[in-house]
Protein backbone atom coordinates (compact mmCIF):
# COMPACT_ATOMS: atom_id res chain seq x y z
CA UNK A 1 0.00 0.00 0.00
CA UNK A 2 2.37 2.42 1.07
CA UNK A 3 4.79 1.83 -2.42
CA UNK A 4 1.28 2.60 -4.47
CA UNK A 5 0.92 6.08 -2.57
CA UNK A 6 4.41 7.02 -3.20
CA UNK A 7 4.26 6.34 -6.75
CA UNK A 8 0.37 8.07 -7.38
CA UNK A 9 0.21 11.11 -10.08
CA UNK A 10 -0.75 13.48 -6.84
CA UNK A 11 2.22 12.86 -5.39
CA UNK A 12 4.55 13.42 -8.12
CA UNK A 13 2.99 17.00 -8.95
CA UNK A 14 3.14 17.90 -5.10
CA UNK A 15 5.71 21.04 -4.81
CA UNK A 16 7.77 21.50 -1.89
CA UNK A 17 10.02 23.99 -0.32
CA UNK A 18 12.66 21.02 0.96
CA UNK A 19 12.75 20.05 -2.65
CA UNK A 20 14.43 23.81 -4.16
CA UNK A 21 17.96 23.36 -4.58
CA UNK A 22 20.49 26.04 -3.67
CA UNK A 23 21.03 27.20 -7.23
CA UNK A 24 17.15 27.87 -7.74
CA UNK A 25 16.87 29.91 -4.53
CA UNK A 26 19.77 31.76 -5.75
CA UNK A 27 18.56 32.18 -9.53
CA UNK A 28 14.77 33.03 -7.57
CA UNK A 29 17.25 35.85 -5.46
CA UNK A 30 18.55 37.30 -8.59
CA UNK A 31 15.57 37.73 -10.23
CA UNK A 32 13.66 39.69 -6.98
CA UNK A 33 17.05 41.39 -6.61
CA UNK A 34 16.83 42.79 -10.38
CA UNK A 35 13.03 43.57 -10.24
CA UNK A 36 13.24 45.82 -6.90
CA UNK A 37 16.76 47.27 -8.55
CA UNK A 38 14.95 48.42 -11.72
CA UNK A 39 11.59 49.53 -10.05
CA UNK A 40 13.94 51.44 -7.91
CA UNK A 41 15.68 53.11 -11.20
CA UNK A 42 12.05 53.81 -12.62
CA UNK A 43 11.01 55.18 -9.72
CA UNK A 44 14.06 57.65 -9.13
CA UNK A 45 13.32 59.74 -12.37
CA UNK A 46 9.86 60.50 -10.67
CA UNK A 47 11.53 61.50 -7.65
CA UNK A 48 14.34 64.03 -9.05
CA UNK A 49 11.42 66.07 -10.77
CA UNK A 50 9.26 66.06 -7.72
CA UNK A 51 12.30 67.64 -6.14
CA UNK A 52 13.03 69.36 -8.81
CA UNK A 53 9.67 71.43 -8.91
CA UNK A 54 10.17 71.57 -5.28
CA UNK A 55 13.15 73.52 -5.52
CA UNK A 56 12.05 75.75 -8.38
CA UNK A 57 8.70 77.08 -6.41
CA UNK A 58 11.28 77.25 -3.56
CA UNK A 59 13.55 79.43 -5.82
CA UNK A 60 10.80 81.61 -6.93
CA UNK A 61 9.59 82.56 -3.85
CA UNK A 62 13.27 83.46 -2.66
CA UNK A 63 13.66 80.73 -0.17
CA UNK A 64 17.39 79.74 -1.19
CA UNK A 65 18.17 77.43 1.51
CA UNK A 66 15.20 75.25 0.75
CA UNK A 67 15.80 75.50 -2.98
CA UNK A 68 19.15 74.36 -2.67
CA UNK A 69 18.05 71.49 -0.07
CA UNK A 70 15.71 70.32 -2.76
CA UNK A 71 17.83 70.91 -5.97
CA UNK A 72 20.61 68.91 -4.03
CA UNK A 73 18.00 65.76 -3.66
CA UNK A 74 17.17 66.44 -7.53
CA UNK A 75 20.39 65.97 -8.84
CA UNK A 76 21.09 63.06 -6.41
CA UNK A 77 18.41 60.67 -8.35
CA UNK A 78 19.22 62.29 -11.39
CA UNK A 79 22.74 62.84 -11.93
CA UNK A 80 22.83 63.17 -15.58
CA UNK A 81 20.37 65.39 -16.23
CA UNK A 82 22.23 68.42 -16.64
CA UNK A 83 18.73 70.67 -16.40
CA UNK A 84 18.64 70.15 -13.12
CA UNK A 85 22.17 71.02 -12.26
CA UNK A 86 21.93 73.93 -14.56
CA UNK A 87 18.79 75.44 -11.92
CA UNK A 88 21.15 74.17 -8.98
CA UNK A 89 23.67 76.39 -9.77
CA UNK A 90 21.61 79.85 -10.94
CA UNK A 91 20.38 79.65 -7.66
CA UNK A 92 23.69 79.91 -5.92
CA UNK A 93 24.37 82.48 -8.65
CA UNK A 94 21.35 84.61 -8.65
CA UNK A 95 21.97 84.61 -4.76
CA UNK A 96 25.00 86.23 -4.37
CA UNK A 97 24.61 89.82 -4.81
CA UNK A 98 22.06 89.39 -2.10
CA UNK A 99 24.99 89.84 0.70
CA UNK A 100 26.83 92.58 1.66
CA UNK A 101 29.64 90.30 2.57
CA UNK A 102 32.18 89.52 -0.12
CA UNK A 103 33.30 86.44 1.62
CA UNK A 104 30.05 85.05 1.37
CA UNK A 105 29.46 85.91 -2.40
CA UNK A 106 32.46 84.27 -3.41
CA UNK A 107 31.22 81.45 -1.48
CA UNK A 108 28.08 81.00 -3.64
CA UNK A 109 29.47 82.09 -6.73
CA UNK A 110 32.44 79.63 -6.36
CA UNK A 111 29.82 76.32 -5.46
CA UNK A 112 28.11 77.79 -8.59
CA UNK A 113 31.22 77.44 -10.49
CA UNK A 114 32.02 74.23 -9.59
CA UNK A 115 28.44 73.14 -10.34
CA UNK A 116 29.10 74.58 -13.92
CA UNK A 117 32.12 72.93 -14.12
CA UNK A 118 30.27 69.35 -13.45
CA UNK A 119 27.57 69.91 -15.93
CA UNK A 120 30.97 70.84 -18.86
CA UNK A 121 32.22 67.49 -18.38
CA UNK A 122 28.84 65.56 -18.73
CA UNK A 123 27.99 67.95 -21.66
CA UNK A 124 31.68 69.56 -22.72
CA UNK A 125 30.00 70.69 -26.50
CA UNK A 126 27.23 72.64 -25.07
CA UNK A 127 28.56 76.60 -25.24
CA UNK A 128 25.79 77.80 -22.61
CA UNK A 129 27.52 76.05 -19.79
CA UNK A 130 31.01 77.45 -20.87
CA UNK A 131 29.25 80.79 -21.06
CA UNK A 132 27.46 80.67 -17.71
CA UNK A 133 30.83 79.69 -16.01
CA UNK A 134 32.50 82.56 -17.88
CA UNK A 135 29.90 85.04 -15.95
CA UNK A 136 30.36 83.34 -12.79
CA UNK A 137 33.87 83.64 -12.76
CA UNK A 138 33.93 87.41 -14.36
CA UNK A 139 31.93 88.20 -11.18
CA UNK A 140 34.35 86.38 -8.52
CA UNK A 141 37.39 88.63 -10.72
CA UNK A 142 35.44 91.73 -9.91
CA UNK A 143 35.56 90.95 -5.61
CA UNK A 144 38.28 88.67 -5.23
CA UNK A 145 40.32 89.90 -2.15
CA UNK A 146 43.75 89.50 -3.68
CA UNK A 147 45.67 90.11 -7.40
CA UNK A 148 46.53 86.33 -6.97
CA UNK A 149 42.83 85.30 -7.18
CA UNK A 150 41.84 88.22 -9.77
CA UNK A 151 44.28 86.47 -12.22
CA UNK A 152 43.29 83.57 -11.73
CA UNK A 153 39.51 84.02 -11.97
CA UNK A 154 40.74 86.43 -14.48
CA UNK A 155 41.90 83.05 -17.03
CA UNK A 156 39.06 80.99 -15.87
CA UNK A 157 36.65 83.45 -17.52
CA UNK A 158 38.65 84.28 -20.73
CA UNK A 159 38.77 80.63 -21.14
CA UNK A 160 35.39 79.68 -20.91
CA UNK A 161 34.80 82.96 -22.86
CA UNK A 162 36.75 81.70 -25.99
CA UNK A 163 35.77 78.07 -25.16
CA UNK A 164 31.55 79.35 -25.77
CA UNK A 165 32.64 81.64 -28.47
CA UNK A 166 34.86 78.92 -30.48
CA UNK A 167 31.86 75.68 -29.98
CA UNK A 168 29.25 78.01 -31.34
CA UNK A 169 30.88 80.31 -33.86
CA UNK A 170 27.73 81.21 -35.25
CA UNK A 171 26.04 82.58 -32.25
CA UNK A 172 26.27 85.93 -31.90
CA UNK A 173 25.63 86.24 -28.18
CA UNK A 174 28.46 84.30 -27.87
CA UNK A 175 30.61 86.62 -29.91
CA UNK A 176 29.56 89.35 -28.33
CA UNK A 177 29.86 88.35 -24.92
CA UNK A 178 33.88 87.65 -25.94
CA UNK A 179 33.53 90.93 -27.65
CA UNK A 180 32.98 92.26 -24.05
CA UNK A 181 36.12 90.68 -23.27
CA UNK A 182 38.66 91.82 -24.53
CA UNK A 183 36.99 95.51 -24.89
CA UNK A 184 36.70 95.56 -21.08
CA UNK A 185 40.63 94.08 -21.04
CA UNK A 186 41.60 97.23 -23.82
CA UNK A 187 41.84 95.35 -26.54
CA UNK A 188 40.55 97.59 -28.86
CA UNK A 189 41.28 96.22 -32.02
CA UNK A 190 40.02 92.65 -31.80
CA UNK A 191 36.73 93.76 -29.35
CA UNK A 192 35.91 96.06 -32.88
CA UNK A 193 36.65 92.85 -35.14
CA UNK A 194 34.01 91.16 -33.00
CA UNK A 195 31.68 94.35 -33.13
CA UNK A 196 31.52 94.51 -36.17
CA UNK A 197 30.91 90.30 -36.97
CA UNK A 198 28.08 90.70 -34.26
CA UNK A 199 26.47 93.56 -36.19
CA UNK A 200 27.01 91.77 -39.32
CA UNK A 201 25.36 88.46 -38.10
CA UNK A 202 22.56 89.97 -36.00
CA UNK A 203 21.76 93.56 -36.74
CA UNK A 204 19.30 93.54 -34.42
CA UNK A 205 22.11 93.03 -31.55
CA UNK A 206 22.02 97.17 -30.31
CA UNK A 207 24.96 96.61 -27.79
CA UNK A 208 27.21 95.58 -30.31
CA UNK A 209 26.10 98.51 -32.48
CA UNK A 210 26.67 101.03 -29.39
CA UNK A 211 29.86 99.06 -28.68
CA UNK A 212 31.05 99.59 -31.97
CA UNK A 213 30.09 103.20 -32.32
CA UNK A 214 32.03 104.14 -28.68
CA UNK A 215 35.39 102.52 -30.10
CA UNK A 216 34.67 105.04 -33.69
CA UNK A 217 34.41 107.77 -31.30
CA UNK A 218 37.62 107.26 -29.57
CA UNK A 219 39.40 106.71 -32.87
CA UNK A 220 37.42 110.59 -33.99
CA UNK A 221 35.77 108.10 -36.68
CA UNK A 222 32.47 110.42 -36.20
CA UNK A 223 30.69 109.25 -39.26
CA UNK A 224 30.89 105.52 -38.90
CA UNK A 225 30.03 105.86 -35.22
CA UNK A 226 26.65 107.77 -36.40
CA UNK A 227 25.86 105.29 -38.70
CA UNK A 228 25.97 102.50 -36.00
CA UNK A 229 24.19 104.50 -33.52
CA UNK A 230 21.23 105.92 -36.91
CA UNK A 231 20.91 102.26 -37.25
CA UNK A 232 19.94 101.25 -33.54
CA UNK A 233 17.58 104.24 -33.38
CA UNK A 234 15.84 102.92 -36.19
CA UNK A 235 15.10 100.13 -34.33
CA UNK A 236 15.55 101.07 -30.77
CA UNK A 237 15.26 104.75 -29.79
CA UNK A 238 15.12 104.47 -26.53
CA UNK A 239 17.97 102.38 -26.29
CA UNK A 240 20.10 103.30 -23.34
CA UNK A 241 20.99 107.34 -24.80
CA UNK A 242 21.50 106.85 -28.40
CA UNK A 243 19.37 109.79 -29.15
CA UNK A 244 21.38 111.97 -26.94
CA UNK A 245 24.78 110.54 -28.27
CA UNK A 246 23.59 111.33 -32.22
CA UNK A 247 22.75 114.80 -30.83
CA UNK A 248 25.75 115.62 -29.51
CA UNK A 249 28.08 113.84 -32.38
CA UNK A 250 25.76 115.87 -34.78
CA UNK A 251 26.27 118.87 -32.35
CA UNK A 252 30.55 117.92 -32.29
CA UNK A 253 30.10 118.00 -36.19
CA UNK A 254 28.82 121.78 -36.47
CA UNK A 255 25.72 120.18 -37.45
CA UNK A 256 23.15 121.00 -34.82
CA UNK A 257 20.49 121.19 -36.45
CA UNK A 258 20.49 117.77 -37.51
CA UNK A 259 19.99 117.13 -33.46
CA UNK A 260 16.73 118.63 -32.85
CA UNK A 261 14.82 115.20 -34.40
CA UNK A 262 16.62 113.18 -31.95
CA UNK A 263 16.40 115.55 -29.01
CA UNK A 264 12.65 115.95 -29.59
CA UNK A 265 12.40 112.30 -30.20
CA UNK A 266 14.04 111.86 -26.70
CA UNK A 267 11.75 114.90 -25.04
CA UNK A 268 8.19 112.98 -26.36
CA UNK A 269 9.44 110.04 -24.49
CA UNK A 270 10.61 111.89 -21.49
CA UNK A 271 9.22 115.26 -21.50
CA UNK A 272 11.38 116.07 -18.21
CA UNK A 273 14.81 115.58 -19.44
CA UNK A 274 16.41 118.38 -18.71
CA UNK A 275 19.69 118.06 -20.87
CA UNK A 276 17.48 117.88 -24.17
CA UNK A 277 15.44 120.63 -23.70
CA UNK A 278 18.60 123.14 -22.89
CA UNK A 279 20.04 121.64 -26.38
CA UNK A 280 17.07 122.65 -28.12
CA UNK A 281 16.61 125.82 -26.72
CA UNK A 282 20.22 126.58 -27.43
CA UNK A 283 20.08 125.26 -30.89
CA UNK A 284 16.82 126.60 -31.88
CA UNK A 285 18.00 130.15 -30.44
CA UNK A 286 20.84 129.41 -32.55
CA UNK A 287 19.13 128.80 -35.72
CA UNK A 288 16.73 132.00 -35.71
CA UNK A 289 14.15 129.88 -34.34
CA UNK A 290 13.09 132.36 -31.89
CA UNK A 291 9.74 131.40 -31.02
CA UNK A 292 10.39 127.57 -30.36
CA UNK A 293 13.40 128.56 -28.44
CA UNK A 294 11.19 130.45 -26.15
CA UNK A 295 8.54 128.14 -25.45
CA UNK A 296 11.69 125.53 -24.67
CA UNK A 297 13.61 127.86 -22.25
CA UNK A 298 9.98 128.33 -20.78
CA UNK A 299 9.53 124.86 -20.34
CA UNK A 300 12.95 124.30 -18.74
CA UNK A 301 11.82 127.06 -16.32
CA UNK A 302 8.82 125.94 -15.25
CA UNK A 303 10.06 121.99 -15.13
CA UNK A 304 12.34 123.22 -13.05
CA UNK A 305 12.42 126.19 -10.96
CA UNK A 306 16.51 126.44 -10.03
CA UNK A 307 17.28 127.28 -13.61
CA UNK A 308 15.72 130.70 -14.33
CA UNK A 309 18.65 132.35 -12.91
CA UNK A 310 20.61 130.75 -15.59
CA UNK A 311 18.11 130.69 -18.02
CA UNK A 312 15.66 133.75 -18.13
CA UNK A 313 18.57 136.07 -19.95
CA UNK A 314 17.97 133.44 -22.40
CA UNK A 315 14.18 132.97 -22.61
CA UNK A 316 14.44 137.55 -22.87
CA UNK A 317 16.47 137.02 -25.95
CA UNK A 318 14.28 134.71 -27.61
CA UNK A 319 11.44 136.18 -27.02
CA UNK A 320 12.76 139.79 -28.08
CA UNK A 321 14.08 138.25 -31.36
CA UNK A 322 10.80 136.31 -31.84
CA UNK A 323 9.16 140.23 -31.45
CA UNK A 324 7.22 139.22 -28.26
CA UNK A 325 7.58 142.70 -26.84
CA UNK A 326 4.69 142.49 -24.10
CA UNK A 327 5.73 138.46 -22.59
CA UNK A 328 9.16 139.51 -21.95
CA UNK A 329 8.20 142.42 -20.14
CA UNK A 330 5.80 140.73 -18.35
CA UNK A 331 8.41 137.90 -17.58
CA UNK A 332 10.81 140.73 -16.99
CA UNK A 333 8.86 142.50 -14.28
CA UNK A 334 8.24 139.10 -12.54
CA UNK A 335 11.35 138.45 -12.41
CA UNK A 336 12.56 141.81 -11.08
CA UNK A 337 10.33 141.48 -8.47
CA UNK A 338 12.04 138.02 -7.23
CA UNK A 339 15.53 139.81 -8.10
CA UNK A 340 15.52 143.56 -7.50
CA UNK A 341 19.71 143.62 -8.00
CA UNK A 342 19.82 141.80 -11.28
CA UNK A 343 21.65 144.20 -13.61
CA UNK A 344 20.97 142.17 -16.39
CA UNK A 345 17.54 141.84 -16.22
CA UNK A 346 16.95 145.60 -15.65
CA UNK A 347 19.04 146.42 -19.12
CA UNK A 348 16.76 143.94 -20.91
CA UNK A 349 14.02 145.91 -19.10
CA UNK A 350 14.99 149.18 -20.22
CA UNK A 351 15.96 148.06 -23.99
CA UNK A 352 12.84 146.22 -24.29
CA UNK A 353 10.30 148.40 -22.89
CA UNK A 354 11.62 151.93 -24.60
CA UNK A 355 11.52 149.77 -28.09
CA UNK A 356 7.85 148.36 -27.00
CA UNK A 357 6.97 152.24 -26.76
CA UNK A 358 7.77 153.13 -29.83
CA UNK A 359 6.06 150.07 -31.70
CA UNK A 360 2.64 151.56 -29.81
CA UNK A 361 3.11 155.24 -30.96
Amino acid sequence: MSNIKQNSPENKNTISIKNITLNSWLILATFFFICFVGLWQLYKPFLAELHFRNGYNYDMRNQMQFAVDEYGLAVKYAPWETHYWQYFGKTFEKNAPKFKDNNAKIKLLTAAANIYHHIIKIDPQNPWYQNRAAVVYYELEKIAPTPEQKQKFHKLSKKHTQAAATLDSQNPLFQLNLAYFMHRNDKKDEALALYKKVAEMDGSMAEARFNLASLYRERKENDKALDQLIKIFEKKPSFQNVDLTIASLYIVKGQSEKALPYLKSRVTREPGNIEALKNIAAISLQNKKYYESALYYKRLITIQPSLETSMHELYIKALFHAGRFKAALDSLNAYLIKYPNNTVAKKQQAAIQSIFNKSKK
